[in-house]
């Protein structure tokens, strides 16, 4: 009973501590551009149709977190402040998700697995960002839950229902879900080859989720496919070919937080798979989620190597949760106990002392620094100018119309709730008074040169925010 209580507490205090770190000056960043298209995508004012053609013209992700953060709008209003909280909730939910799975993988050893997650820089940074990541996460998870479940011999049947439509969800998500359900396939495949165990409710909701997916993804696969061929320097400038320094870590330095902190993860990871492959070959529960983190690496890794480069951390941003689940609950396979209680006070110290470097915990003591691009003190800049005319230097985008379309409406925005007016023209209309060149640097090259059509101008000022460069120019002519 004292132990119970002991971990409730500790439970909640994790849960709490996960929520301020995803809640806590959760708008103090202005958007970055993805999250701009989001948002345009999302505005209430426009129907269906017109947020569905929008969509295809800017973006190269799935709709469906973008008609969802519409839906939150037109509940809740239009407000880029409402918006992140979208992510925030469904990553404090993946918290909760993971405490659950620990409950089935290693019953009661749960707090461990919940407290890696909960203050994990990685998730908390992408529960502030107005982007499909942290639902793609959560789905995830809970689809896992509802597959474990499936295992057992006495299904109830409204875990089928659940688990069909989570998987539904997900897969609707984003293309790099089918890689979790290509790994729930492929372990049914060898429970079968190997013991001879059918799971017929499994097996008919893979299939008919398999059948939706080649629906739903071929078009995707196709324009997307047609979109790498012909654009890929253009379009998807921010992918780029795996280095050999990625084979190094696979990621772990972007998702626990250091370059330090990825290594001793991973190598963490190494250690206890081989150390316990004998419970892998068994074909255990955990084989799902080794096979999980195999083939999102692998299959991205092999189409980049054959096609062109689609892996990125985001992508998989899933394999956070895995990770931990594994790591964690292979520990309490340690026998000698002194042992597995070092290294698990040790993975707790390390990852706690890591947001001292981080903003996590230096904003509580400091003034936070901003990351994403300042837009307000740009457009107050400009403001306080006698100049109110200003263009946007948006060039090599999937599509340059709808990307400044985007970025007005979110300078509008800003502006009506800042009392700002300012004045837009295309730069190819451009009168010869003085007016600002805004350019955003997360979509330009870093030292934002004027836009090819600006010939014979004389820049009359400069200034820089954070990710933002602003030119004030006279036409010549």
């Amino acid at each position: 009973m004292i132990k119970n209580n002991y971990q409730n507490f500790f439970l909640s205090l994790i849960l709490i501590s996960g929520i301020i770190l995803r809640i806590y000056n959760i708008n103090f960043d202005d958007l970055w551009y993805d999250e701009i298209i989001s948002f345009w995508v999302a505005n209430p004012e426009h129907t269906t149709l017109e947020s569905f053609n929008i969509h295809n013209n800017i973006e190269i992700a799935p709709p469906t977190f973008n008609f969802i953060l519409k839906l939150l709008f037109e509940l809740f209003g239009y407000d880029v402040n409402i918006g992140r909280y979208l992510p925030a909730i469904f990553s404090i939910l993946t918290i909760i998700t993971t405490f659950y799975l620990s409950k089935i993988l290693i019953g009661n050893f749960f707090l461990l697995s919940t407290f890696l997650v909960s203050f994990n820089i990685f998730l908390i940074s992408y529960a502030q960002q107005l982007r499909v990541y942290s639902l793609l996460v959560f789905f995830a998870s809970l689809s896992l839950i509802f597959f474990f479940k499936l295992l057992n011999k006495n299904i109830q049947k409204i875990n089928i229902i659940f688990f069909l439509i989570t998987l539904l969800i997900f897969i609707s998500l984003h293309l790099f879900s089918l890689l979790v359900v290509g790994s729930y396939i492929l372990y049914l495949l060898l429970l079968y080859i190997k013991k001879k165990e059918t799971y017929f409710y499994l097996n008919l909701i893979l299939s008919i989720i398999s059948i939706v997916a080649m629906a739903y993804y071929v078009p995707y696969i196709l324009n997307f496919s047609e979109n790498l061929n012909s654009n890929l320097e253009v379009n998807y400038f921010f992918n780029k070919q795996t280095s050999l320094s990625f084979y190094t870590n696979f990621y772990f330095s972007k998702f626990f937080g250091s370059r330090l902190m990825g290594i001793i993860f991973l190598l963490s990871l190494i250690i206890l798979i081989l150390k316990n492959k004998k419970l892998f070959l068994k074909l255990d529960k955990h084989m799902v989620i080794l096979f999980i983190i195999i083939l999102s690496y692998s299959i991205p890794l092999i189409f980049g190597y054959l096609f062109k480069p689609i892996l990125l951390s985001r992508y998989v941003s899933y394999l956070v949760v895995f990770i931990v689940l594994l790591i964690s609950s292979l520990i309490f396979n340690i026998s000698n106990k002194n042992k597995r209680n070092y290294f698990i006070i040790f993975l707790i110290l390390i990852t706690f002392g890591n947001h001292f470097t981080e903003q996590s915990f230096k904003q509580f003591y400091n003034p936070r620094e901003p990351h994403n691009p300042e837009y307000i003190k740009a457009i107050k800049y400009i403001d306080e100018s006698n100049i109110k005319d200003y263009s946007l230097k948006i060039e090599k985008m999937k599509n340059n119309q709808a990307s400044t379309d985007a970025i007005n409406n979110y300078i509008k925005h800003l502006g009506e709730k800042n009392k700002i007016n300012l004045f837009f023209s295309k730069i190819d209309q451009s009168p010869k008074m003085p007016k600002w060149i805004i350019c955003p640097m997360d979509i330009n090259i870093k030292h934002c040169p004027l836009p090819k059509k600006i010939k014979n101008y004389t820049i009359l000022k400069e200034h820089s925010f954070n990710s933002i460069n602003l030119k004030l120019v006279q036409n010549n002519d």
